[in-house]
């Protein structure tokens, strides 16, 4: 549920880790959400309820608390409730990523904090397989620019695992994002596809891959 606010270079994926949280708090923690109208004086509401609220449950508000670890099973959970995509879990571990980084590089300098953590190449499935199916996305037209690679892994008892990675093109040029959903924001610290080939030819090499 880590989410870096007011970052507009991270905002795609902070949006996904902040429908995450909103959807944790309300079921865990019992929250009522209130509407409120546009011209409702909303700091001042704000100041209200901190202002009444017991002490130990406004320790976070302005005080600079420590981090602490997050409730891993409940969010696990609350992922698999919620049906997010790889897409998704994968600006997740962006957004953790990003906020350990900057947690532990304070010294750094603003643009090397700016800089996404290069993600981890997801663990394959473990064998033995018949056979594989292949597919992946471009960020445009060209054929190299290659923003994911998804694997559908056939056992012999035909059932089915599959295996999913975001792909930084290194490309400006997006024009099929209105197809696949990939956004070059959600790219943003992914593998380059050399690191997936490589990652990949272990797993695929002697075996039957079919790729439309």
């Amino acid at each position: 549920m880590w989410r870096l606010r007011n970052d507009p270079a991270t905002k795609a994926d902070g949006d996904v880790a902040k429908r995450l949280r909103n959807a944790f708090i309300a079921h865990h923690c019992r929250a009522v959400w209130v509407p409120l109208p546009d011209d409702a004086p909303i700091a001042e509401l704000e100041a209200e309820v901190i202002s009444i609220a017991p002490a130990e449950m406004t320790a976070w508000n302005k005080r600079g608390m420590a981090t602490y670890d997050e409730p891993e099973e409940l969010v696990d959970a609350m992922i698999v409730r919620l049906g997010l995509s790889p897409y998704e879990r994968a600006a997740l571990h962006r957004q953790r990523d990003r906020f350990l980084a900057r947690c532990l590089s304070d010294a750094a300098s603003p643009s090397a904090r700016a800089r996404p953590a290069r993600a981890a190449i997801p663990a394959l499935p473990k064998g033995p397989f018949r056979f594989f199916a292949l597919d992946v996305e471009t960020a445009n037209h060209d054929r190299s620019s290659i923003c994911q690679v998804g694997v559908a892994c056939a056992r012999h008892a035909d059932c089915i695992e599959t295996w999913v990675t975001l792909v930084e093109p290194q490309t400006p040029h997006w024009a099929v994002s209105d197809l696949h959903g990939i956004t070059n924001d959600m790219v943003q610290g992914a593998p380059k596809i050399g690191a997936v080939l490589d990652t990949l030819n272990g797993i695929l090499s002697d075996h039957t891959v079919y790729q439309h």
